[in-house]
């Protein structure tokens, strides 16, 4: 049975008006409930207005009942009775939130004979019994011109009338009614209307967590186009002005968008099941599949870009529909303020014609270059540009030609550019005339970080090149020269270009910067330096805030990657431009101070060739070494072990298997473990974590010709020693070398020093390698028992040995050793040499 059926039978019974209303309710829940198979069903197309057409039949129906309650089978015709019921606000334009109040207006003459408040009383009951979210209002039709100048708010919802049920001669009176209230001081309430936008705006600014209702963009900017074209024109619905203020073309494109921006707030509606207006990140999974999109990037670029297309559309229209309407106040001083090229200038904003008049320069049919050296004549100060000027920008969106290209780089030397660079944003040619921004221009970044999508974020960086906050970067951009900073501009542009990819951006984004820039005719070594700068944007941001920038195995890594100082100040100025297009007040004094001091130490190390080199050599294995996949199978906490091992020439001289095959030998080293391999030739390996007595071990190998022995300290006091030998032993020596292995661990036992000359000059101690190492060279000839004196030397003295290369080629030695600096250490560094001349 039905839900009329159901009603019909209980008032043939007559039964109690909460029996009656618990009917609705049920039939309301069972509505609700099957809300988002129906949005499912629907892909959300025309989805408020079925919604908005389901929540008049449920109001119809009330209403219908009331009055078989009041009369029986004697109703009268609707008509007949002086009540007429009104859908407002949202619910009056056919696009009611699924979670929005139901905006109802009763309205009603009084008339002798009608019982019209009981009758309206008894309605509202059976709405509140059956839970309706109902926000209703009530009203004697004479009374509505003086409730409308009670409250701009009330007056707007008046003007948003729609006839849902009841008297017709009633709605005609009111609609009467309604045309005084549009006709009354209609120039104020405009004014008004933009006055609140404006607030709203400043409110909820472009986010990429916007606001779908009340943000740029956002329905409440089409309410508002609505609400001024009826007052303005009388018109019921805005596509009644297309051919007059705007073209065929721009209304679909606009009502596309809108369309779009409804069906996202239903779906939010449905998702967070109640009201809720900001797109959060937390709901835009869930609405992602909702609406059927495959990646939620895909769908936040399209509310974005909706939501820009609404914006632009609601600027120029609004301006067309007021300007000559609600001027506004220095607009009669604009003949005074002719600038030339058709712009006006007054009070930092410049206006032009809302007609599209070409500019006089046009007539070469280089329309994108005329308009371009036109606001190249501006003055170079901070500019707002009213919504004409958008309108002329907009005109060109397909008049640019790559020869524009030139000019608009011309642009970037002015310091206030970041204006023009919004201008060009809001009018849909910054893409245009940047080819390489086309894929991110709203492409949004899902990282915590950032607070615009990728062409906001570039347009700041730019911006914050205007006025450089920070003392040591204003010092160093100040002095480019104003071609310099241009460049620096263009790569701050570009520099997020490669989002949005599945290759990493920073190499896609240098390729693009290439292309474009040769397109400018750029230098060679201006294109390398902008690719450069672009493949490396993160990496000076990445090492202060992750590394420790005191750390010269740090410092030397990155100047290795960065190349000179000339790459290092411009990566400087572009990371303080990167982190301050971020968002408001994310380049603090705790960042600055971080970034500049790893910008002096950094200096400090440029001029040391050979280590860069090395530093070079050991980042690209360990490059190499993070794409192996048995590396990236250890635990994070293992994989940073390994990176973090202080020598480079662990990482020069071993390949990334033996490195992961060594990291497997030593896990779970307690005290410590020894390999031998005894197949083309000799080899030991030891790793301990306790003393070892090196000098008591290479005494009993001296037998064998050592060749070359590896000492790298790695992690957790672990060290790590590799000895090779000449030839192979014997296997049934192998369980006395075994032995003598684990003798070498009694640091009690002692040996003979072998008899051994080296010379003065055989010595090089270089106190200042770094920081936190010396390096001590000896080349001299072959001799036996040599190693075993050097290190017997080193443990007299409590040397400790982080690294060291033994080489033995033609008789000659040539050893290296890389020396943990202690307090003493460099200021003992002639009795070191002393003690290896003669013998201790």
């Amino acid at each position: 049975m039905d839900v009329v059926q159901r009603l019909e039978a209980l008032l043939s019974e007559e039964a109690d008006d909460f029996t009656i209303s618990k009917i609705f309710k049920e039939a309301l829940s069972e509505y609700k409930s099957s809300l988002s198979s129906r949005f499912e069903a629907s892909g959300g197309k025309d989805f408020l207005v079925q919604h908005t057409k389901n929540i008049d039949a449920l109001l119809t129906l009330m209403y219908k009942t009331v009055l078989r309650r009041f009369f029986g089978i004697f109703v009268p015709m609707r008509n007949s009775i002086p009540i007429t019921f009104v859908a407002l606000g949202s619910y009056g334009r056919e696009q009611l939130a699924l979670h929005s109040d139901i905006d109802l207006m009763i309205v009603y003459k009084e008339v002798a004979g009608f019982n019209t408040e009981a009758i309206i009383k008894a309605f509202l009951h059976i709405a509140w019994d059956a839970r309706l979210d109902l926000g209703h209002r009530v009203h004697e039709v004479d009374d509505l011109v003086a409730v409308s100048k009670e409250d701009i708010t009330i007056k707007t919802a008046l003007m948003e009338s729609r006839f849902i049920t009841g008297s017709q001669f009633v709605w005609q009176i009111t609609q009467q009614q309604i045309e005084i209230i549009r006709k009354t001081d209609p120039k104020a309430y405009i004014q008004a209307k933009l006055d609140e936008a404006q607030a709203r705006h400043e409110k909820y600014p472009r986010s990429m967590q916007p606001h779908i209702k009340e943000g740029v963009g956002g329905l409440r900017d089409a309410h508002l186009l609505s609400w001024v074209a009826f007052v303005r024109f009388g018109v019921g619905a805005l596509r009644d002005l297309s051919g007059r203020v705007f073209s065929d073309n721009e209304y679909k494109e606009y009502r596309m968008a809108l369309e779009f921006l409804y069906a996202v707030r239903s779906s939010m509606h449905l998702v967070h099941k109640k009201k809720k207006d900001q797109l959060v990140l937390e709901l835009i999974p869930d609405i992602a599949t909702k609406l059927g999109f495959s990646k939620q990037s895909l769908l936040m670029s399209k509310v974005l870009e909706s939501m820009h297309t609404i914006n632009l559309f609601s600027r120029i229209t609004l301006a067309k529909m007021t300007r000559y309407y609600t001027p506004c106040p220095h607009f009669n001083l604009l003949r005074l303020a002719y600038h030339g090229h058709g712009m006006f200038l007054i009070q930092g904003r410049v206006f032009m014609s809302l007609k599209k008049v070409p500019l006089k320069s046009q007539a070469l049919e280089r329309k994108g270059q005329a308009f371009l050296e036109a606001l190249g004549t501006l003055p170079d100060v901070p500019l707002a540009f009213d919504a004409s000027v958008l309108l002329h920008a907009k005109a060109l969106e397909n008049s640019i030609e790559p020869e524009d290209f030139k000019a608009f780089f011309t642009l970037l030397k002015r310091r206030f550019v970041g204006d023009l660079l919004e201008l060009f944003y809001d009018a849909k040619i910054l893409e245009k005339l940047v080819p390489p921004l086309t894929k991110v221009i709203f492409l949004a970044q899902f990282d915590g970080y950032h607070h615009y999508p990728v062409g906001m974020h570039s347009i700041e960086t730019v911006k914050a090149l205007a006025a450089v906050n920070d003392p040591h970067v204003a010092k160093l951009y100040d002095a480019l020269n104003v071609h310099e900073q241009a460049l620096l501009k263009l790569i701050m542009l570009l520099h997020d270009a490669g989002k949005g990819r599945v290759q990493n951006h920073h190499e896609v984004g240098a390729r693009l910067f290439k292309q474009y820039g040769a397109l400018l005719d750029l230098a060679a070594d201006e294109l390398e330096l902008g690719a450069h700068l672009i493949k490396y944007h993160t990496y000076m941001s990445n090492i202060a805030f992750r590394e420790d920038i005191f750390n010269e195995r740090v410092l030397f890594g990155f100047m290795s990657l960065i190349g000179n100082v000339t790459y290092l100040q411009w990566l400087y100025m572009l990371t303080y431009a990167d982190i301050s297009g971020v968002g408001p007040d994310v380049y603090t004094p705790f960042s600055a101070n971080l970034i500049h001091k790893l910008y002096e130490n950094a200096c400090e190390v440029v001029d040391q060739e050979a280590r860069l080199s090395e530093a070079a050599k050991r980042l690209k294995k360990e490059q190499s070494l993070q794409k192996n996949r048995t590396f990236l199978e250890l635990p994070k906490t293992e994989q940073k072990k390994i990176l973090a091992i202080v020598s480079n020439l662990f990482f020069i001289k071993y390949t990334p298997t033996e490195i992961l095959e060594l990291a497997h030998k030593a896990q779970d080293v307690q005290d410590y473990t020894y390999y031998i391999s005894n197949e083309k030739t000799l080899q030991i390996e030891i790793f301990r974590t306790i003393p070892l007595n090196l000098a008591f071990l290479l005494s009993k190998l001296n037998a064998l010709s050592i060749t070359s022995m590896d000492v790298f300290k790695l992690y957790n006091d672990l060290k790590y020693f590799r000895i090779e030998f000449e030839r192979t032993l014997s296997e049934q020596d192998l369980p006395l070398l075994e032995q003598t292995i684990k003798a070498s661990f009694d640091m009690r036992k002692t040996v003979k020093l072998p008899d051994v000359t080296i010379a003065n000059e055989d010595i090089t101690l270089d106190c200042d390698h770094s920081k936190t190492y010396a390096n001590l060279q000896i080349n001299t000839k072959d001799q036996k028992g040599l190693l075993q004196y050097i290190m017997t030397v080193f443990e007299t003295l409590h040397v400790d040995i982080a690294t060291a290369k033994i080489h033995t080629i033609k008789k000659q030695v040539r050893d290296q050793f890389l020396i943990e600096k202690s307090d003493n250490l460099c200021h003992n560094a002639a009795k070191i040499t002393q003690s290896l001349i003669n013998k201790v």
